[in-house]
Protein backbone atom coordinates (compact mmCIF):
# COMPACT_ATOMS: atom_id res chain seq x y z
CA UNK A 1 0.00 0.00 0.00
CA UNK A 2 1.12 3.88 -0.54
CA UNK A 3 1.57 5.41 2.43
CA UNK A 4 2.14 9.52 3.08
CA UNK A 5 5.33 10.28 5.00
CA UNK A 6 3.12 11.02 8.26
CA UNK A 7 2.11 7.45 8.20
CA UNK A 8 4.91 5.52 7.96
CA UNK A 9 6.03 7.33 11.08
CA UNK A 10 3.03 6.52 12.73
CA UNK A 11 3.70 2.90 10.85
CA UNK A 12 7.22 2.15 12.28
CA UNK A 13 6.58 3.17 15.58
CA UNK A 14 4.08 -0.38 15.90
CA UNK A 15 6.59 -2.84 14.64
CA UNK A 16 8.21 -3.47 17.72
CA UNK A 17 6.92 -3.62 20.93
CA UNK A 18 9.36 -1.81 22.96
CA UNK A 19 10.38 1.94 22.36
CA UNK A 20 13.20 1.59 23.61
CA UNK A 21 15.52 -2.27 23.05
CA UNK A 22 19.02 -1.93 22.83
CA UNK A 23 19.98 -4.42 21.07
CA UNK A 24 22.20 -4.60 17.76
CA UNK A 25 21.24 -8.08 16.83
CA UNK A 26 18.06 -7.48 14.80
CA UNK A 27 19.08 -4.36 13.07
CA UNK A 28 21.88 -5.98 11.93
CA UNK A 29 20.21 -8.62 10.01
CA UNK A 30 18.50 -5.86 7.91
CA UNK A 31 21.73 -4.12 7.46
CA UNK A 32 24.06 -6.87 6.35
CA UNK A 33 21.13 -7.48 3.75
CA UNK A 34 22.19 -4.53 2.14
CA UNK A 35 25.05 -2.87 3.09
CA UNK A 36 27.78 -1.98 0.70
CA UNK A 37 31.89 -3.42 0.47
CA UNK A 38 32.72 0.08 1.45
CA UNK A 39 31.74 3.21 2.98
CA UNK A 40 32.92 7.18 2.79
CA UNK A 41 34.70 7.76 6.15
CA UNK A 42 32.11 7.00 9.09
CA UNK A 43 32.73 9.62 11.93
CA UNK A 44 30.11 8.51 15.21
CA UNK A 45 29.58 10.78 17.75
CA UNK A 46 28.19 9.44 21.16
CA UNK A 47 28.05 11.10 24.93
CA UNK A 48 25.57 12.73 27.38
CA UNK A 49 25.56 16.22 26.31
CA UNK A 50 27.01 18.10 22.94
CA UNK A 51 26.28 15.26 20.53
CA UNK A 52 24.42 17.45 18.19
CA UNK A 53 26.92 20.59 18.72
CA UNK A 54 29.19 18.38 17.69
CA UNK A 55 28.17 16.97 14.78
CA UNK A 56 27.10 20.59 13.63
CA UNK A 57 30.33 21.39 13.97
CA UNK A 58 31.94 18.67 11.73
CA UNK A 59 29.48 19.04 9.25
CA UNK A 60 29.97 22.74 8.70
CA UNK A 61 33.67 22.17 8.65
CA UNK A 62 33.35 19.62 6.10
CA UNK A 63 30.83 21.56 3.77
CA UNK A 64 32.88 24.69 4.05
CA UNK A 65 36.15 22.80 3.38
CA UNK A 66 34.62 21.21 0.06
CA UNK A 67 33.56 17.77 1.58
CA UNK A 68 29.78 16.73 0.72
CA UNK A 69 28.42 16.03 3.98
CA UNK A 70 25.47 13.34 5.22
CA UNK A 71 24.81 13.79 8.84
CA UNK A 72 22.23 11.99 11.07
CA UNK A 73 20.74 13.15 13.99
CA UNK A 74 18.07 12.70 16.65
CA UNK A 75 15.72 13.69 17.52
CA UNK A 76 14.02 16.34 14.92
CA UNK A 77 12.80 19.24 16.48
CA UNK A 78 10.26 20.14 14.16
CA UNK A 79 10.35 17.97 10.91
CA UNK A 80 11.05 14.38 10.54
CA UNK A 81 13.74 15.33 7.80
CA UNK A 82 15.87 16.99 10.02
CA UNK A 83 17.24 13.87 11.11
CA UNK A 84 18.78 12.73 7.96
CA UNK A 85 20.92 15.69 6.27
CA UNK A 86 23.07 15.90 3.11
CA UNK A 87 24.44 19.31 2.72
CA UNK A 88 22.82 20.14 5.58
CA UNK A 89 19.81 20.23 3.79
CA UNK A 90 16.96 18.05 4.87
CA UNK A 91 15.90 14.69 2.75
CA UNK A 92 12.62 15.32 0.63
CA UNK A 93 9.91 13.56 0.96
CA UNK A 94 9.87 11.40 -1.60
CA UNK A 95 14.02 10.42 -1.04
CA UNK A 96 12.34 9.08 2.17
CA UNK A 97 9.68 7.61 1.05
CA UNK A 98 11.33 5.52 -1.05
CA UNK A 99 13.71 4.36 1.70
CA UNK A 100 11.19 4.02 3.91
CA UNK A 101 9.31 1.33 1.16
CA UNK A 102 12.97 -0.32 0.53
CA UNK A 103 13.97 -0.80 4.26
CA UNK A 104 10.14 -2.40 4.75
CA UNK A 105 10.82 -4.92 2.03
CA UNK A 106 14.55 -5.64 3.22
CA UNK A 107 13.51 -5.83 6.50
CA UNK A 108 11.09 -9.06 6.10
CA UNK A 109 9.63 -10.24 9.59
CA UNK A 110 12.43 -8.60 11.45
CA UNK A 111 11.03 -6.36 14.42
CA UNK A 112 12.54 -2.99 14.58
CA UNK A 113 12.29 -0.36 16.86
CA UNK A 114 11.64 3.08 15.84
CA UNK A 115 14.99 4.34 15.70
CA UNK A 116 16.53 1.48 14.39
CA UNK A 117 14.05 2.05 11.53
CA UNK A 118 15.66 5.58 11.16
CA UNK A 119 19.14 4.17 11.41
CA UNK A 120 18.56 2.11 8.46
CA UNK A 121 16.69 4.58 6.50
CA UNK A 122 19.86 7.32 6.82
CA UNK A 123 22.25 4.36 5.61
CA UNK A 124 20.17 3.66 2.73
CA UNK A 125 20.22 6.87 1.43
CA UNK A 126 23.69 7.62 2.31
CA UNK A 127 24.94 4.61 0.83
CA UNK A 128 23.05 5.94 -2.38
CA UNK A 129 24.48 9.21 -2.72
CA UNK A 130 27.72 8.50 -1.71
CA UNK A 131 29.31 11.81 0.38
CA UNK A 132 32.27 12.72 1.39
CA UNK A 133 32.40 11.95 4.66
CA UNK A 134 29.36 10.28 7.02
CA UNK A 135 28.70 11.93 10.38
CA UNK A 136 26.30 9.46 12.43
CA UNK A 137 24.82 10.67 16.22
CA UNK A 138 24.74 7.52 18.78
CA UNK A 139 21.45 7.98 20.31
CA UNK A 140 20.62 6.89 23.55
CA UNK A 141 23.54 4.61 24.47
CA UNK A 142 26.53 3.73 22.55
CA UNK A 143 27.97 -0.21 22.69
CA UNK A 144 24.46 -1.44 22.06
CA UNK A 145 23.05 1.22 19.88
CA UNK A 146 21.65 0.45 16.32
CA UNK A 147 24.52 3.38 15.01
CA UNK A 148 26.92 0.97 16.42
CA UNK A 149 26.11 -1.26 13.32
CA UNK A 150 28.52 0.72 11.25
CA UNK A 151 32.12 0.04 11.34
CA UNK A 152 33.23 3.96 11.77
CA UNK A 153 36.62 5.12 11.31
CA UNK A 154 36.71 7.61 14.35
CA UNK A 155 34.67 7.46 17.85
CA UNK A 156 34.27 11.08 19.04
CA UNK A 157 32.56 11.36 22.98
CA UNK A 158 31.40 14.36 24.47
CA UNK A 159 30.53 14.96 27.99
CA UNK A 160 29.48 12.24 30.27
CA UNK A 161 26.84 12.70 32.88
CA UNK A 162 24.02 10.81 34.73
CA UNK A 163 21.14 10.24 32.15
CA UNK A 164 19.24 7.25 30.52
CA UNK A 165 20.10 5.03 33.82
CA UNK A 166 17.21 3.09 33.42
CA UNK A 167 19.33 1.78 30.31
CA UNK A 168 22.64 3.13 30.80
CA UNK A 169 23.49 2.42 34.74
CA UNK A 170 23.53 4.90 37.72
CA UNK A 171 27.19 5.70 37.72
CA UNK A 172 29.99 7.74 35.35
CA UNK A 173 31.69 4.67 34.96
CA UNK A 174 28.81 2.54 33.95
CA UNK A 175 28.15 5.18 31.52
CA UNK A 176 30.94 5.91 29.98
CA UNK A 177 31.53 1.85 29.35
CA UNK A 178 28.38 2.05 27.58
CA UNK A 179 28.97 5.05 25.18
CA UNK A 180 32.58 3.68 24.80
CA UNK A 181 31.06 0.78 23.12
CA UNK A 182 31.13 2.56 19.58
CA UNK A 183 35.34 2.45 19.65
CA UNK A 184 36.50 0.34 17.43
CA UNK A 185 39.42 -2.27 17.59
CA UNK A 186 42.29 -0.71 15.85
CA UNK A 187 40.34 2.61 15.04
CA UNK A 188 40.17 6.11 16.30
CA UNK A 189 39.07 7.54 19.37
CA UNK A 190 38.38 10.97 20.83
CA UNK A 191 37.46 11.74 24.67
CA UNK A 192 36.33 15.14 24.57
CA UNK A 193 35.38 15.30 28.56
CA UNK A 194 38.44 16.29 30.34
CA UNK A 195 37.06 14.23 32.91
CA UNK A 196 36.54 10.90 31.62
CA UNK A 197 35.39 7.66 33.01
CA UNK A 198 38.57 5.45 33.99
CA UNK A 199 36.30 3.17 32.15
CA UNK A 200 36.34 4.50 28.56
CA UNK A 201 40.09 4.76 28.67
CA UNK A 202 40.50 1.18 29.53
CA UNK A 203 38.01 0.17 26.82
CA UNK A 204 40.19 1.70 23.92
CA UNK A 205 43.34 0.73 25.52
CA UNK A 206 41.92 -2.95 25.56
CA UNK A 207 41.02 -2.63 21.37
CA UNK A 208 44.42 -0.70 20.87
CA UNK A 209 42.47 2.28 19.30
CA UNK A 210 44.46 5.06 18.67
CA UNK A 211 43.46 7.50 21.66
CA UNK A 212 43.37 11.05 22.03
CA UNK A 213 42.20 12.58 25.21
CA UNK A 214 41.11 16.26 26.71
CA UNK A 215 43.50 17.93 28.93
CA UNK A 216 46.47 15.55 28.46
CA UNK A 217 46.92 15.19 24.59
CA UNK A 218 45.28 18.37 24.08
CA UNK A 219 44.32 21.29 25.91
CA UNK A 220 41.74 24.05 24.87
CA UNK A 221 41.80 27.28 26.44
CA UNK A 222 40.06 30.54 26.84
CA UNK A 223 41.57 33.88 25.28
CA UNK A 224 40.46 37.36 25.24
CA UNK A 225 37.36 38.97 23.58
CA UNK A 226 35.36 34.69 23.75
CA UNK A 227 38.41 33.36 21.68
CA UNK A 228 39.49 29.82 22.17
CA UNK A 229 43.19 28.77 21.80
CA UNK A 230 43.83 25.11 20.28
CA UNK A 231 46.96 23.77 21.51
CA UNK A 232 49.04 20.05 21.44
CA UNK A 233 52.85 19.34 20.49
CA UNK A 234 51.23 15.12 19.76
CA UNK A 235 51.91 14.06 16.50
CA UNK A 236 49.18 13.88 14.52
CA UNK A 237 47.07 16.93 15.99
CA UNK A 238 50.40 19.60 16.06
CA UNK A 239 49.02 20.76 12.98
CA UNK A 240 46.32 22.64 14.71
CA UNK A 241 48.33 23.72 17.22
CA UNK A 242 48.01 27.37 18.94
CA UNK A 243 44.98 27.79 16.67
CA UNK A 244 43.04 30.56 17.95
CA UNK A 245 39.21 30.66 16.89
CA UNK A 246 35.88 31.96 17.85
CA UNK A 247 32.98 29.42 17.63
CA UNK A 248 29.55 30.31 16.52
CA UNK A 249 28.25 28.84 19.42
CA UNK A 250 29.82 30.22 22.84
CA UNK A 251 28.63 27.43 24.87
CA UNK A 252 30.21 24.84 22.74
CA UNK A 253 33.32 25.08 24.14
CA UNK A 254 34.74 21.89 25.24
CA UNK A 255 33.35 19.66 22.82
CA UNK A 256 35.13 22.21 19.95
CA UNK A 257 38.24 20.58 21.38
CA UNK A 258 36.95 17.35 20.49
CA UNK A 259 35.67 18.65 16.94
CA UNK A 260 39.20 19.79 16.46
CA UNK A 261 41.29 16.49 17.55
CA UNK A 262 39.00 14.49 15.34
CA UNK A 263 39.54 16.35 12.14
CA UNK A 264 43.15 16.42 12.94
CA UNK A 265 43.13 12.80 13.64
CA UNK A 266 41.51 11.83 10.29
CA UNK A 267 43.43 14.53 8.21
CA UNK A 268 44.89 11.78 6.24
CA UNK A 269 41.79 10.69 4.83
CA UNK A 270 39.88 14.26 4.90
CA UNK A 271 42.51 17.07 4.73
CA UNK A 272 41.57 20.70 6.05
CA UNK A 273 43.44 23.25 6.15
CA UNK A 274 43.30 26.39 8.99
CA UNK A 275 41.46 28.56 6.99
CA UNK A 276 38.16 26.03 6.01
CA UNK A 277 38.65 24.93 9.80
CA UNK A 278 38.18 28.80 10.52
CA UNK A 279 35.74 29.76 8.26
CA UNK A 280 33.57 26.27 9.28
CA UNK A 281 33.13 27.04 12.75
CA UNK A 282 32.31 30.53 12.26
CA UNK A 283 29.45 29.75 10.20
CA UNK A 284 27.86 26.75 12.00
CA UNK A 285 24.39 26.99 13.17
CA UNK A 286 22.20 24.71 15.56
CA UNK A 287 18.99 25.41 16.32
CA UNK A 288 17.59 25.24 19.80
CA UNK A 289 21.19 24.79 21.18
CA UNK A 290 21.38 28.42 22.95
CA UNK A 291 19.67 30.31 20.22
CA UNK A 292 18.75 33.61 21.27
CA UNK A 293 16.29 35.70 19.51
CA UNK A 294 16.90 39.27 20.76
CA UNK A 295 13.60 41.27 20.79
CA UNK A 296 11.46 43.24 23.36
CA UNK A 297 11.47 40.38 25.39
CA UNK A 298 14.51 38.41 24.40
CA UNK A 299 14.16 34.80 23.63
CA UNK A 300 16.31 31.73 24.58
CA UNK A 301 15.55 28.13 22.55
CA UNK A 302 17.38 25.57 24.69
CA UNK A 303 16.74 21.73 24.35
CA UNK A 304 18.76 21.22 27.74
CA UNK A 305 17.13 18.16 29.61
CA UNK A 306 19.33 17.12 31.90
CA UNK A 307 20.84 18.68 35.24
CA UNK A 308 24.41 19.35 33.68
CA UNK A 309 22.81 20.30 30.39
CA UNK A 310 20.65 23.09 32.58
CA UNK A 311 23.67 24.14 34.98
CA UNK A 312 25.31 25.26 31.73
CA UNK A 313 22.10 27.06 30.37
CA UNK A 314 22.15 29.06 33.41
CA UNK A 315 25.57 30.08 33.08
CA UNK A 316 24.89 31.31 29.79
CA UNK A 317 22.05 33.09 30.84
CA UNK A 318 23.91 34.94 33.80
CA UNK A 319 26.66 35.67 30.54
CA UNK A 320 23.52 37.79 29.06
CA UNK A 321 22.96 40.33 32.11
CA UNK A 322 19.23 40.56 31.49
CA UNK A 323 18.33 43.62 33.12
CA UNK A 324 14.63 42.67 33.30
CA UNK A 325 12.84 39.07 34.65
CA UNK A 326 13.68 35.70 33.85
CA UNK A 327 10.40 33.84 32.13
CA UNK A 328 10.50 30.31 32.12
CA UNK A 329 8.52 27.66 29.90
CA UNK A 330 9.45 24.43 30.84
CA UNK A 331 8.63 21.21 29.93
CA UNK A 332 10.49 18.02 31.07
CA UNK A 333 10.04 13.95 30.56
CA UNK A 334 8.77 11.81 33.03
CA UNK A 335 12.72 9.61 33.21
CA UNK A 336 14.17 13.35 33.53
CA UNK A 337 16.21 13.89 36.45
CA UNK A 338 17.50 17.20 37.17
CA UNK A 339 18.71 17.19 40.50
CA UNK A 340 20.95 19.84 41.89
CA UNK A 341 19.38 22.06 38.85
CA UNK A 342 16.18 22.59 40.24
CA UNK A 343 17.44 24.63 43.14
CA UNK A 344 19.84 26.79 40.83
CA UNK A 345 16.65 27.10 38.60
CA UNK A 346 14.11 28.06 41.17
CA UNK A 347 17.32 31.08 42.50
CA UNK A 348 17.22 32.37 39.11
CA UNK A 349 13.93 32.14 37.76
CA UNK A 350 10.95 34.36 38.42
CA UNK A 351 8.05 33.22 36.45
CA UNK A 352 7.52 29.20 35.54
CA UNK A 353 5.08 28.54 32.52
CA UNK A 354 4.89 24.62 33.28
CA UNK A 355 3.09 22.83 30.42
CA UNK A 356 2.16 19.48 29.72
CA UNK A 357 4.10 16.98 27.43
CA UNK A 358 2.41 14.43 25.20
CA UNK A 359 3.97 10.97 24.29
CA UNK A 360 5.11 7.63 25.81
CA UNK A 361 7.39 9.44 28.49
CA UNK A 362 5.41 12.66 28.61
CA UNK A 363 4.33 14.54 31.87
CA UNK A 364 1.90 17.12 33.30
CA UNK A 365 2.41 19.99 33.85
CA UNK A 366 1.32 19.53 37.67
CA UNK A 367 3.43 16.75 37.83
CA UNK A 368 5.82 18.92 37.33
CA UNK A 369 5.15 21.02 39.57
CA UNK A 370 4.55 19.07 42.44
CA UNK A 371 8.77 17.86 41.80
CA UNK A 372 9.82 21.06 40.60
CA UNK A 373 8.25 22.15 44.03
CA UNK A 374 7.97 19.68 46.76
CA UNK A 375 9.82 21.59 49.24
CA UNK A 376 7.83 24.87 48.50
CA UNK A 377 5.56 25.66 51.70
CA UNK A 378 3.35 28.27 49.44
CA UNK A 379 3.27 25.51 46.59
CA UNK A 380 -0.05 26.20 44.53
CA UNK A 381 -0.49 29.67 46.50
CA UNK A 382 2.90 31.98 46.39
CA UNK A 383 5.01 31.05 43.84
CA UNK A 384 4.40 32.72 41.08
CA UNK A 385 3.71 29.47 38.37
CA UNK A 386 0.85 28.34 36.35
CA UNK A 387 0.06 24.97 34.52
CA UNK A 388 -0.86 25.05 30.57
CA UNK A 389 -2.24 21.66 28.54
CA UNK A 390 0.60 22.50 26.20
CA UNK A 391 4.08 24.62 25.24
CA UNK A 392 2.26 27.27 22.98
CA UNK A 393 -0.55 27.96 25.29
CA UNK A 394 2.43 28.57 28.00
CA UNK A 395 4.77 30.43 25.80
CA UNK A 396 1.47 32.84 24.79
CA UNK A 397 0.95 33.60 28.61
CA UNK A 398 4.34 33.67 28.97
CA UNK A 399 4.79 37.07 25.83
CA UNK A 400 1.77 38.60 27.35
CA UNK A 401 3.21 38.73 31.07
CA UNK A 402 6.83 39.44 30.18
CA UNK A 403 8.46 43.23 29.37
CA UNK A 404 10.53 44.53 27.06
CA UNK A 405 13.50 43.90 29.04
CA UNK A 406 12.67 40.08 29.91
CA UNK A 407 14.13 36.85 28.80
CA UNK A 408 12.00 34.16 27.82
CA UNK A 409 13.88 31.10 28.19
CA UNK A 410 11.89 28.03 26.49
CA UNK A 411 14.06 24.75 27.86
CA UNK A 412 13.64 21.17 28.66
CA UNK A 413 12.73 19.09 26.25
CA UNK A 414 12.73 18.87 22.11
CA UNK A 415 9.44 17.93 21.71
CA UNK A 416 8.60 21.83 23.76
CA UNK A 417 11.01 23.49 21.76
CA UNK A 418 10.11 21.82 18.73
CA UNK A 419 6.57 22.99 19.26
CA UNK A 420 7.47 26.61 19.78
CA UNK A 421 9.87 27.17 17.29
CA UNK A 422 6.88 27.16 14.03
CA UNK A 423 5.29 29.86 16.13
CA UNK A 424 8.44 32.07 16.29
CA UNK A 425 8.75 32.24 12.22
CA UNK A 426 4.66 32.12 11.76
Amino acid sequence: MSRSLDQWIEYIQTLHPRTIDLSLDRVAQVWDRFKPAELPPVIAVAGTNGKGSSVSMLESIYRYAGYRTAAFTSPHLVRFNERLCLDNIPVDDDRLLASFARIEALRGDVSLTFFEFNTLLALDIFCAEKPGVILLEVGLGGRLDAVNIVDNNLALITAIDIDHTAWLGSSREQIGAEKAGIIKAGGLAVLADPEAPRSMVDIAKSRQAVLVQAGIDYQLEAGPQEKCCFSSEQAGLAMFDGFEFEPALQHVYMNSGGVLAAIAMMNSRLPITRAQLRTGLARQKLSGRLQLIKGEPSILLDVSHNEASVLSMLEYIDSLAIEGRIHAVFGALVDKNYGSAYDALKARIDAWYLCDLEGDRGQSAAALGEKLFAQESNFGNGLNAGFYPSPQKAFVQAKQKADARDLIVIFGSFHLVGAIIPTLTS
